[in-house]
């Protein structure tokens, strides 16, 4: 008699993993009130030290802020600024 062989188990893959989702209201206020927080516009980096937030939720808010037309960018690579819109 055999017995049957751990290889014959199915197993379910894993899930991908995901960044937190754009409309997190918290998130978005967060990033909201520390890009206001910087005369002149803040960097990427002001944000994430102000907020703590991981660089894959800088991404997604910062998306969704800029899709809503809440934040304006400028300049471009290490020069990009953030500036809330009026």
């Amino acid at each position: 008699m055999s017995t049957p062989s751990p290889k014959a188990q199915t197993r379910s893959k894993p899930s991908p993993k995901r960044s937190a989702p754009a409309g997190d209201q918290s998130t978005l206020d967060a990033v909201r009130d520390a890009i206001g927080a910087v005369a002149g516009g803040a960097a990427k980096s002001d944000v994430l030290a102000a907020t703590g937030l991981s660089s894959g939720q800088w991404t997604a808010a910062i998306n969704a802020l800029l899709a809503e037309g809440a934040v304006t960018k400028t300049g471009a690579k290490r020069g990009t600024r953030y500036h809330l819109e009026e």
